[in-house]
């Protein structure tokens, strides 16, 4: 070999290293899945993808790769998508389903060493274990509590009076509705209560029309969950015996949605909110107008949970926390983490403790 031909092959070698040590300089990407529900025709989901390129566009230097995957809001889908992206090498999970759901895989994922960020699941299964599940959402006693004191304070004002209640709760997300109800008769002070359980996706409305005019009631409670807006034709229905009765929904109701089914019921209608009302938090209302410019349409609320869990994964990660459970040491070791949309805290088995408001004037709210 002369001369020449070893100083080729001596450049050729530094360009090697150089590219090997680029290659190497440059933060590997962490793999974080949501797991939601992304049919076309539901807002839900599309809110929670479209809240993630939002954050990424907000945080272009962020190490998180993000992929997504369809659970249906089903449980034995939400196995089934589990499955699939354990199979892909990703064990940072944010879920946005209904309760059912992450009950059919909170065992899989303690068992696997899964981190498990809870955006939208309420249920009592999943509170006060200190196990790889995090929540960044009231869990449901507390929900129920606000709920029900907010009704007992109601007994002294002339309009919005929550007595003579009848609660009409869906039992296909029994892990969120049977709980909640027991949680709620436990702190609802006038205890006058009639209840109808219905299943939302097969009413019997003659059967419901039957009940309702049998019952003697003043107000009304739907005790359901999961986005199932199409309750708003049952408020409707109620009220057609009882015009003009308050009414009660739970914060899984508040979507663009439920202005379609509810009419003009919605104008004696209330929504707790985990976010204050439009106009209260400009940080809030920003961030909405900003979604509806971009995507034509109006978030669901539950996006803005998964922002801010993205937020908080985020800084763990930015802090060399990269594996499932040292992300959950980080945040449970920092405990407070100031979010976009306000601040929040938790506790030592990753549960939080914050406001939820109530909203009066829910169009005005969609109008943004």
């Amino acid at each position: 070999m002369n001369q020449e031909d070893k100083m080729r092959y001596f450049k050729l070698a530094i360009i090697v290293l150089m590219l090997i040590m680029i290659s190497c300089s440059k933060p590997s990407k962490t793999k974080v899945a949501i797991m939601t529900k992304l049919d076309s025709a539901s807002i839900v989901g599309s809110s929670e993808v479209n809240a993630s390129r939002i954050f990424l566009e907000d945080n272009p230097k962020s190490r998180i790769d993000i992929s997504s995957f369809d659970d249906k809001w089903l449980p034995d889908e939400t196995i089934k998508q589990y499955e699939n992206l354990k199979q892909q090498g990703i064990d940072i999970i944010i879920t946005s389903h209904v309760s059912t759901c992450i009950v059919a895989i909170k065992d899989r994922i303690n068992t696997d060493q899964v981190f498990a960020m809870v955006s939208g699941a309420t249920t009592n299964e999943l509170s006060k274990k200190n196990d790889m599940i995090i929540r960044n959402v009231l869990d449901v006693e507390k929900e129920q509590i606000r709920i029900a004191e907010f009704m007992n304070e109601s007994l002294s004002k002339a309009e919005n009076k929550f007595d003579k209640l009848l609660i009409i709760r869906d039992l296909e997300n029994e892990a969120y509705t049977k709980p909640a109800l027991e949680v709620f008769l436990s702190h609802y002070q006038p205890k006058d209560y009639q209840l109808i359980d219905i299943k939302m996706s097969g009413i019997n409305i003659r059967d419901l029309q039957d009940k309702l005019k049998a019952m003697t009631y003043n107000s009304l409670y739907l005790l359901i969950g999961g986005y199932k807006t199409n309750c708003g034709s049952i408020a409707q229905l109620v009220a057609s015996f009882k015009p003009g009765l308050p009414i009660m929904y739970t914060p899984w109701m508040k979507s663009p949605t439920l202005l379609e089914t509810a009419g003009k019921t919605i104008e004696h209608s209330i929504i707790p909110s985990h976010y204050p009302a439009k106009g209260q938090n400009q940080t809030v209302d920003q961030y909405v107008e900003h979604y509806k410019s971009k995507f034509n349409t109006t978030p669901t609320f539950i996006s803005l949970n998964v922002y801010s869990a993205l937020e908080i994964i985020n800084q763990a990660i930015d802090n060399g926390s990269t594996k499932p459970q040292q992300i959950k040491d980080y945040i449970l070791n920092t405990k407070t983490f100031k979010t976009r949309f306000g601040q929040i805290v938790f506790d030592e088995f990753g549960d939080v403790d914050m406001p939820l408001y109530f909203i009066y004037d829910i169009k005005e709210e969609f109008l943004r």
